[in-house]
């Protein structure tokens, strides 16, 4: 199952005839999810399950899901949907375990959650205090997390636990502050979050808040006794909770009615008393003065102190947030300032922000100085990694540490913060014992735990990994299908996920302070290459504006000229022109083959078959591929010649050779062979194998035919794309003896697929047969089904008889493929007999198969070349792997992880290590290196060797081909003779060669 399109729309009718509409874009809540799934319930045997697996397929790959959501998906559907459907493609396979271990979580972290729950109760619950379980239960209702609930669970274990209404109270003044302060990266959600549970267990103030507070914050006492949305509360008609009062408010010190006074702190922390005078209305968001609804004479003071405070604003250059809810004796702030100094016992969310430039350069300073040296010490953390003050450079010193005594909730600059570890949930820093007191006492300075809109928003816990800088693998981030944007041996964040993060279109994930905490922030903008120091209006804009020119990025990167060139760090920008040579003096520009501009290249398989066979074939190749869709080329015919093994008369070579490369040929099948594990039932392994020798996967024949230059050149030129950048994925060979049941139709692509996007397109396919076959032994072909439009009205008549389905594979099953078919499209199933040394080439489009049971020996070789992308890693599909991981399975002589077709190279027997008796076939030429991945096709030699082969000179093409077969026909008698030594020293008594007497 592809991941799905994020606007894809299914329209779908229930049983009662309503039509229906299933989104798979957008976040997917709870409600959303049951909604869905009680549609597509409604819908018969196939249809739903298709369904479920595309809604399966969303949750799993949207960055908006979370275990919960998976968790109820499979409880749902688990019964209902066979997980194990043998139609399931490996994706969708994935995607059900995926959901089944979510589920095994969430069960067990709800388990734990209750049983918190229940030691919450046994050292909270007191009917003289009026704590019920109820409370206690509507309290956990809003623990929507295992960490939020262990960081309680901490807390109760403590040797004197605070009381539930302390806890409440410190809870509640987190709230409080979260609601009522606007900065970067601060949630605005009225839910309880993680972030406000880890501050009250550090901070746990117990300062009251008055009714103009939660008026302020439409917030209101809910039954559980925390705040919750005052709107909600009424529309539910929840019941109020009256909270208790620990001590008079110290916001606001009234003296008696004949001389009212107000106590504030400024920003010196200075106890000022002012008579109050009529003035104006106070301007929202200047200052909160803590009064009761009704102290009218109060909040008249309030106003009138606001205009004397503006008055004298010359005096100061601060503008102080004085939040009556979390002052105290000393009088605490939340300060936003721009000379970076607060007071040393205040309890401060400073944020500084010079934004001065440096003198030595073209740079761009964001200085964060926390607290000024006139405050008291400062621990500056410079950022590394980032050049000299000196140079082209945006450096950024943020001390990040608040004061001792302070409440201070800075995003520092170290990019290594985990906001959402529960480790940050320290019950050490708990203080049941609050006091006016204990409130100045010094604690530990700690970096901010607080949580953002990245968490909330849903980010996957593998994007969350890679946002923080740790590895994860790649096929646990995107499914098969999507671009693969993570590279396993890198932690940096490629366009196509900045472009997921980034793109949703909507307000809800757009790139704004808002939605991404500073940290995050820095993090994906660093993961494209940007420079992450300036201040966050200048980040969040350029974040912006690179998403909206993604596909300019390459042209801002390189361009010096371009303004935005300097706001990437210069390991992210493509080298200029004077500095690409590097160490190097003089510059190069590096070669392209000749075949690269294909079309100017004028060459044609015809040519190609006269260099590298002789005379060309009666019917053009070209004529031969564009109506059948299948050539046969006798390529490979030369393997008989004993002249390239030098011999001029038999006594030259040993009798068992005579035959040229023949002879080793069938012996090293023969070896196979002997190799291959039987079953119990010999007779009926040999039945039910199919003739496929899955032991032998780097034969010597498979080695040879893999790195044929003449081959390979075919191919090139067959393909549609005309791609020249192949490697051969390996495959195991096939070996039929008489009565194995060999017949078999199918097509190597998945058909709806390469209907709506053109999939496997180029992956043109072939074999090399090593026997002579008959028409009972041979390849048949729907030659012709891949002329404009037949696969598809052929599919379309599939899906309308039931028979379609999502497989990688396509096996034609009964009822698929009809005499009416045969008759309205004029195809019929056509035997291809090939010779020894043959090769068929035919185009993915075509069904096919053999003919069965066997009546004779039949042996084959598949090279399955396959093409590479710009990056020279990506291949034509993510099915096959990457280049790497093909170039190691040739290097170790091994399986490759993946096969072309898309199946688990191994899913019909383990190869557990390298054959012993498997020797490199090697040093036959460039071209041959870079055909199994020894190496680049960028490399010079190789360049060389293609402008040979597809070059103008037909005659230097001609020698290179004669010059080729050459050293590989003497290098692999070499290698056989290796091949029977090793054979015989690892299997002893069991060795094939020594048991027919050959060594």
């Amino acid at each position: 199952m592809p991941a799905p399109s994020l606007d894809q729309e299914c329209f779908i009718t229930d049983s009662t005839g309503q039509n229906h509409t299933i989104t798979l874009g957008g976040p997917w809540t709870q409600s959303r999810l049951q909604d869905t799934l009680a549609i597509i319930e409604t819908q018969p045997g196939r249809a739903g399950h298709d369904l479920c697996q595309l809604v399966l397929a969303a949750l799993v790959t949207q960055l908006s899901t979370d275990e919960a959501l998976l968790a109820l998906f499979y409880s749902r559907c688990h019964n209902k949907y066979v997980i194990s459907d043998p139609d399931s493609s490996p994706v969708e396979s994935k995607n059900w375990e995926t959901a089944q271990r979510a589920m095994r979580r969430h069960e067990n972290a709800t388990k734990r959650i209750r049983s918190i729950q229940t030691r919450a109760y046994q050292v909270w619950g007191s009917k003289a205090d009026g704590i019920t379980e109820a409370m206690i239960q509507r309290l956990f209702q809003r623990i929507t997390t295992l960490a939020m609930a262990e960081g309680i669970s901490k807390m109760l274990h403590r040797p004197k636990p605070p009381t539930f209404h302390s806890f409440l109270l410190a809870t509640n003044n987190e709230l409080c502050t979260r609601l009522s302060t606007s900065r970067p990266g601060q949630l605005k959600t009225r839910s309880l979050t993680q972030g406000d549970l880890t501050r009250a267990y550090r901070n746990f103030r117990q300062t009251d808040i008055t009714q103009t507070m939660l008026h302020r914050i439409g917030m209101d006492y809910g039954s559980d006794g925390l705040l919750t949305d005052a709107a909600a509360m009424v529309k539910s008609g929840e019941r109020r909770f009256t909270p208790r009062s620990s001590t008079p408010p110290l916001s606001l010190a009234l003296s008696p009615p004949s001389t009212p006074s107000v106590v504030i702190r400024s920003s010196t922390e200075a106890r000022t008393q002012i008579p109050p005078r009529q003035t104006a209305p106070l301007p929202e968001g200047d200052m909160e003065i803590d009064s009761e609804p009704g102290d009218s004479d109060t909040y008249s003071e309030a106003k009138d102190l606001m205009d004397r405070l503006r008055d004298s604003d010359a005096r100061s250059t601060t503008e102080d947030h004085v939040d009556p809810g979390h002052s105290d004796a000393r009088g605490d702030s939340e300060d936003h300032m721009d000379t970076g100094c607060s007071d040393a016992h205040g309890d401060s969310e400073d944020h500084v922000d010079t934004g001065d430039s440096d003198a030595h350069g073209d740079s761009e300073d964001h200085v964060d100085t926390g607290d000024s040296d006139a405050c008291r010490p400062t621990e500056d953390h410079v950022d590394p990694g980032h050049s000299d003050a000196h140079s082209d450079s945006e450096d950024h010193m943020d001390t990040g540490d608040s004061d001792a005594h302070s409440d201070s909730e800075d995003h520092m600059d170290t990019g290594d913060s985990d906001a959402y570890s529960d480790t940050d949930i320290d019950a050490d820093h708990l203080d049941p014992d609050y006091s006016e007191h204990s409130a100045t006492r010094a604690q530990p300075k700690q970096k901010s735990s607080s949580a953002c809109l990245c968490i909330e928003s849903g980010f996957t816990p593998h994007l969350l990994c890679l946002l923080q800088g740790k590895r994860q693998p790649s096929s646990d981030i995107l499914n098969a299908d999507q671009d693969q944007s993570h590279d396993a041996n890198t932690t940096r964040i490629k366009p196509q996920l900045f472009e997921k993060i980034a793109g949703r279109g909507t307000q809800y994930w757009a790139l704004s302070p808002e939605n991404f905490c500073r940290t995050h922030a820095r993090l994906l903008a660093s993961g494209i290459g940007l420079r992450s120091k300036p201040n966050n209006q200048k980040l969040f804009s350029r974040l912006q504006y690179i998403f909206e020119h993604l596909e300019s990025l390459a042209h801002i990167k390189s361009d010096p000229t371009c303004e935005q060139w300097k706001w990437f760090q210069q390991a992210a920008r493509t080298p200029s022109p004077t500095a690409a040579h590097g160490v190097f003096k003089y510059p190069v520009e590096m070669p392209k083959p000749r075949i690269d501009q294909f079309a100017a290249s004028g060459m044609t398989a015809d040519e190609i078959y006269t260099r590298v066979i002789g005379p060309p074939p009666t019917a053009p190749i070209a004529d031969l591929w564009d109506a059948d869709g299948s050539v046969v080329i006798p390529l490979f015919r030369w393997l008989g010649e004993k002249k390239l093994l030098g011999c001029t008369h038999s006594a030259d070579v040993p009798c068992e050779h005579t035959g040229g490369l023949w002879s080793m040929i069938d012996l090293e099948f023969d070896m196979y062979e002997h190799h291959r594990a039987q079953g119990e039932n010999p007779a009926e392994e040999s039945v039910t194998s199919m003739g496929w020798l899955r032991c032998m996967w780097h034969g010597l024949i498979q080695q040879l035919i893999r790195q044929d230059p003449a081959y390979y050149a075919f191919y090139v030129l067959l393909r549609p794309d005309h791609a020249w950048r192949l490697i051969s994925v390996p495959w195991y060979s096939k070996s039929t003896s008489a009565g194995a049941q060999t017949a078999f139709r199918h097509l190597d692509i998945n058909i709806p697929r390469y209907l709506s996007r053109g999939r496997s397109a180029n992956i043109i396919q072939g074999a090399v047969t090593l026997s002579d076959e008959d028409p009972a032994n041979c390849t048949e072909l729907l030659l012709g089904m891949h002329r404009q439009g037949l696969l598809q009205q052929w599919w379309e008549r599939v899906e309308q008889r039931g028979l379609s389905n999502q497989n990688v594979v396509h096996r034609i099953a009964s009822g698929m493929w009809t005499a009416a078919d045969e008759a309205d499209f004029g195809l019929t199933w056509q035997r291809q007999v090939c010779h020894r040394g043959d090769a068929r080439i035919s185009r993915p489009e075509l069904p096919y198969g053999s003919t069965g049971p066997a009546t004779q020996v039949r042996r084959t070789v598949l090279p399955w070349f396959i093409g590479i992308g710009e990056d020279h890693e990506q291949l034509d599909t993510h099915d096959a792997g990457t280049w790497s991981a093909v170039a190691a399975s040739h290097r170790d002589l091994i399986p490759a992880e993946r096969g072309t077709p898309g199946f688990t190279s191994v899913h019909r027997g383990a190869v557990p290590y390298a054959f012993p008796g498997a020797v490199h076939l090697q040093g036959l030429g460039a071209i041959s290196d870079a055909l199994v991945g020894r190496r680049r096709w960028t490399n010079t030699s190789v360049i060389s060797e293609l402008d040979v082969l597809f070059g103008a000179d037909t005659h230097a093409a001609e020698v290179f081909i004669q010059q080729w077969r050459q050293r590989a026909a003497q290098a692999f008698l070499a290698a056989f003779q290796e091949v029977q030594r090793l054979e015989a020293l690892y299997y002893g008594a069991n060795s094939f060669f020594r048991l027919r007497g050959l060594v």
